[in-house]
């Protein structure tokens, strides 16, 4: 600590360095260290590297002030937004998935990005992408409460999960699930586009409320191929075990039906003979 101390105050002086207590509470004294250190103002003889000062000749045990110790720390660059912004949100009740799917991308493509990991102010960055007639009413209550948390005590992860549970709460469409159920009933496969077929019906499934790989659902699945008798009738022939399994046995079966159509219209072809 006495080297620590005779370094720092310079050194070499008739009187004896300040308590090494009373110099830490001393902003002018701090300054001046720094600002010999960087060469910034003269150095007092005895100081490290010089006759008698740490470093130098004046004796063992005195080491000098690493150099790479006395290099600025730059300050970081300002880490800019990522991702598409959502959407604003005007209050359509069909489009609350698609805003809330944008959000959360939005949220953790900026995940690390300052102000993005206070949850208070994710609500705050949240609602600025809700604006319209319908939801400036909502938007205006949800701004009065969040204005009344305290900054830190309630900076937590639940502010913001409790935001989005109101949201839903306050938008979700309430007959999505009878509209998906309408759709799901006229749902049918159109050959050969099996991969659509099975996107479109595992959508409406989900939004219908039914239990992904459930024997309801397969199903609904089988009752949407009978637009293709001979595809569903092989589909069945093979016991499909799951629903995965009856997706791939779909797969399979459109394809060998594609294969053998494309075999079929390649024998069909007329050759082209020119006139003799």
């Amino acid at each position: 600590m006495q080297t620590i101390a005779r370094t720092l105050a310079g050194g070499g002086g008739e009187e004896p360095p300040p308590d090494p207590g009373s110099q830490s509470q001393d902003p002018q004294w701090i300054r001046d260290t720094f600002n010999i250190a960087l060469e910034r103002a003269p150095r007092p003889p005895g100081g490290p590297g010089e006759p008698n000062g740490p470093g130098g000749s004046g004796g063992p045990g005195e080491l000098a002030i690493p150099p790479n110790h006395l290099i600025p720390i730059q300050l970081a660059g300002e880490i800019k937004q990522a991702g598409m912004t959502p959407q604003p949100f005007d209050g359509e009740r069909t489009k609350v998935e698609a805003f809330l799917r944008e959000l959360r991308l939005y949220m953790m493509a900026n995940q690390g990005v300052p102000g993005f990991e206070s949850p208070i102010r994710r609500v705050a960055i949240a609602l600025t992408f809700i604006k319209g007639p319908k939801v400036d009413g909502w938007v205006e209550a949800m701004l009065q409460a969040i204005e009344q948390l305290h900054p830190i005590q309630d900076n937590v992860k639940y502010t913001y999960t409790d935001f989005l549970h109101h949201f839903q709460t306050q938008f979700t469409d309430s007959t999505k699930q009878e509209t998906a159920q309408v759709a799901l009933d006229k749902h049918h496969f159109k050959f050969p586009f099996i991969n659509q077929y099975i996107s479109d019906f595992e959508t409406l499934v989900r939004k219908a409320g039914y239990t992904v790989g459930s024997r309801e659902m397969m199903n609904y699945f089988l009752k949407g191929l009978k637009t293709a008798p001979d595809v569903m009738e092989r589909v069945v022939k093979k016991i499909p075990t799951d629903y995965q399994d009856l997706k791939d046995k779909a797969v399979a079966v459109v394809k060998a039906q594609q294969l053998l159509q494309a075999m079929r219209a390649s024998t069909d072809t007329p050759i082209f003979r020119p006139l003799q």
